[in-house]
């Protein structure tokens, strides 16, 4: 027979689970975000040797070329980089590709790689490589703060071009418009000539009032 008069137990709570915060600057997924880059070019890596692993040896560096070109055209920056790295890596010594593997890693956001190798194909003491140097002298041109630095870097990047390429039209339609810009007309003049199909209507951007002057083109 029970006590009734004994005492009853507390009834047992359970226990609260302590939350650790997390400061925002502990926040992982910035870590993630930051790495998203790395981690697609992985991802895409992974999925081409798997395709990859039914084509002859003869058959890979074509087929990468190819891949490469194709996703360029479209924009697929990604896929484009991992084909021409492997390119790169297994095939000739190739600046055009080299050239493309950078516009490659500038459109998926690598944009320091993308500027080393840019680096590489225009050197300061070589020939280097003409579409490169071209392509490099319009983004210094076209950037919204320009140093002086800057203009002189395209300037020679442009000098380089036309040695190169004698005929290349838009590198003389900048080096015009860049000697316009600081009022060297005789050499505005020379490279305005020399514009071939781009000569009119850049004569007509640079001098919409047309020629009063026997100083300008």
């Amino acid at each position: 027979m029970s006590d009734s008069n004994a005492p009853v137990p507390p009834a047992v709570r359970p226990r609260a689970r302590r939350v650790e915060s997390v400061a925002p600057t502990e926040f992982t997924g910035w870590r993630w975000l930051a790495a998203a880059p790395a981690l697609l070019a992985l991802a895409t890596s992974v999925a081409l040797a798997g395709i990859l692993a039914t084509r002859s040896p003869a058959d890979v560096l074509p087929w990468y070329q190819e891949q490469a070109d194709r996703a360029l055209a479209v924009h697929d920056y990604q896929l484009a980089s991992v084909c021409y790295q492997r390119l790169a890596a297994d095939g000739p010594a190739d600046p055009g590709n080299d050239f493309k593997l950078a516009l490659s890693l500038n459109g998926a956001g690598r944009q320091h790689e993308a500027a080393e190798l840019l680096a590489r194909l225009t050197p300061a003491d070589g020939p280097g490589y003409p579409p490169a140097r071209l392509f490099l002298a319009q983004q210094l041109l076209a950037a919204p703060s320009r140093t002086p630095a800057m203009v002189d870097r395209a300037e020679q990047n442009l000098l380089q071009v036309v040695q190169a390429e004698p005929l290349n039209d838009t590198a003389h339609a900048l080096l015009a418009t860049l000697y316009a810009g600081e009022a060297k007309w005789e050499l505005c003049k020379y490279h305005l000539a020399r514009s071939g199909e781009l000569r009119d209507q850049l004569r007509a951007r640079l001098f919409p009032s047309g020629v009063s002057s026997g100083s300008t083109p």
